[in-house]
C-alpha cells in the first residue's frame, strides 16, 4: 500500500512564545531539535522510507536533515509545502491578534475562511497548494512506498483533509498537530487486501498526531482524531502551538 508520513517540525522558540509563525523563516529551538532526533529514528524504524521531501522553510529543513541522518535518504525541499502565509498575524500572539482584529478573529476561530490582513492565504488555498505537492510526491513513488514529508501544522492538515475530502470548514475535526507529530496517510487503491475488506479508493486516515514520545501528563486528543494503536506508539505530549504554524 502507498503510504505518506507527513510530519509537522520541531519546536522553534515562537512555537514556545505562543507566536504565529506562517512563512516567517523560525529556527528550530534547543528542544525541536532534540523532538526531531527522537521522531526521526522512530519515523526510520516503524516505516523504512523509500523518500523524503521538506518545505524549504528552515524550521522544516532542519527537521528534515535529522529524518535524513536516521534513514539515509536526501531531503528534497519544495516550497509548495511551506507553512499557510498570514499575513500581519505573523510574529503576533493569538492575544496580540484578538486585541488588533477581534471581529477576524471571532471569526477565524470560528471555522470561517476569511483573508487576514496582509495578503494571508486562505485555508482553501494552502489546502489546494500543499495537497498539489503530496499528490505529486505520492506519484513519484513507487506504488508500496513510503514517503515521509516534513512540513507545518497548519499546511499539512489542510493538505492531508483535501486527500481525504474532508470540506475544508471540517478541517478542525482533525485537530491540530503537535510538533514532531505525524499524519499516516495510506492509499488502499494500490492494496488489493484492503480493497477486499470494503476499504473505499483514495486517501484515508490510518494515524493522526502519532508520536515516538509519551506524554508526561494526560493528553485529551479530540474524540474525531485516530487512535493510536496501543503498544506501539503514544499521543504526544504539550499543547498545540498557537495556529499550528
Amino acid at each position: 500500500m502507498s503510504r505518506l508520513v507527513l510530519v509537522r517540525h520541531g519546536r522553534t522558540a515562537w512555537n514556545a512564545e505562543g507566536r504565529w509563525q506562517g512563512q516567517t523563516d523560525v529556527p528550530l529551538d534547543d528542544t525541536g531539535r532534540d523532538q526531531a532526533r527522537v521522531m526521526a529514528d522512530a519515523v526510520a524504524a516503524r516505516y523504512t522510507p523509500h523518500a523524503l521531501w521538506c518545505s524549504d522553510l528552515t524550521r522544516a529543513v532542519q527537521t528534515a536533515a535529522l529524518v535524513a541522518a536516521a534513514t539515509g535518504l536526501t531531503p528534497t525541499p519544495d516550497p509548495r509545502l511551506r507553512e499557510i502565509y498570514t499575513g500581519d498575524w505573523e510574529g503576533l500572539t493569538a492575544s496580540e491578534i484578538e486585541r488588533r482584529w477581534p471581529e477576524d478573529h471571532r471569526r477565524w476561530l470560528a471555522g470561517e475562511d476569511i483573508v487576514r490582513a496582509g495578503g494571508a492565504e486562505t485555508r482553501a488555498e494552502v489546502a489546494e497548494r500543499t495537497a498539489t505537492a503530496l499528490e505529486a510526491i505520492a506519484a513519484a513513488a513507487a506504488p508500496d512506498a513510503t514517503s515521509v514529508v516534513v512540513g507545518h501544522g497548519a499546511s499539512l492538515r489542510a493538505g492531508a483533509a483535501r486527500l481525504v475530502g474532508l470540506p475544508i470548514d471540517r478541517v478542525a475535526l482533525l485537530g491540530g498537530l503537535r510538533n514532531c507529530s505525524w499524519v499516516e496517510l495510506g492509499d488502499p487503491a494500490a492494496d488489493a487486501a484492503s480493497s477486499a475488506f470494503g476499504r473505499a479508493p483514495g486517501w484515508v486516515v490510518d494515524g493522526w498526531n502519532l508520536s515516538a514520545t509519551p506524554p508526561a501528563v494526560p493528553t485529551a486528543l479530540p474524540p474525531t482524531a485516530a487512535a493510536v494503536p496501543v503498544g506501539v506508539l503514544s499521543a504526544p505530549s504539550g499543547p498545540v502551538s498557537a495556529g499550528g504554524c
